[in-house]
């Protein structure tokens, strides 16, 4: 039985869910246990990391996290997500087509963002401090910290060109800096969700269809 290309495409997808799931849980998983049996212990790295996973909603950290990744948006949707670009991302093409239900791309969405929030913003941001104790937390080395963090979530979408890259790279910098106004993960969590739904459920169907009209 010959399997058809959106039944392919649809495995592939299946398996990036379960990649982004398993790695959610894997990498969660430690904080829970932390948080429900070692309250109040302090663990190097795990402490400050745990201290995050609370919600923490202030109005400057949302007001600061709503009006950047809107302008993030428009400048995405106008620069760097048109029609060209579309034709030259072919992973996104390939495990995305237009066949993929609405429930999938939320889903998607949200364990990305879930995952590389608590992995970039997180467990990468805080390593430095096994190695570096208190220094860690010198203005000068944060700061380097969160630029290399965000020069190499940067380059991870460097598959989507120059421009997108340094987007990325740019709104990594806006989500740590929402991290330090309201000391939790949660809204970079939920703004990274959004941006990831919009572009997969919105701008890429926009696209598509501008560049069919085009030919």
């Amino acid at each position: 039985m010959i399997m058809s290309s959106y039944a392919k495409k649809n495995i592939v997808l299946s398996s990036i869910i379960f990649i982004y799931l398993s790695l959610s849980i894997i990498f969660v998983l430690p904080i829970i246990i932390y948080i429900l049996f070692f309250p109040g212990k302090e663990v190097v790295f795990l402490t400050p990391l745990a201290a995050t996973f609370n919600f923490n909603f202030n109005i400057p950290s949302l007001v600061f996290l709503t009006v950047s990744i809107s302008l993030v948006m428009v400048v995405d949707i106008i620069f760097i997500q048109d029609s060209e670009n579309l034709k030259k991302n072919r992973i996104i093409n390939e495990v995305f087509p237009d066949e993929t239900k609405l429930y999938s791309k939320f889903i998607v969405s949200f364990l990305s963002g879930f995952f590389e929030e608590i992995f970039f913003r997180g467990y990468l941001f805080y390593l430095p401090s096994l190695f570096l104790g208190e220094l860690f937390y010198n203005k000068a080395v944060y700061i380097v910290v969160i630029v290399l963090i965000s020069v190499i979530f940067g380059m991870l979408h460097i598959n989507q060109g120059k421009k997108a890259a340094a987007l990325s790279g740019a709104v990594s910098i806006i989500f740590f800096i929402s991290i330090k106004l309201s000391s939790s993960i949660w809204l970079p969590i939920i703004y990274h969700f959004l941006f990831n739904f919009i572009q997969l459920s919105v701008v890429l169907p926009y696209n598509r269809k501008k560049s069919r009209v085009s030919i």
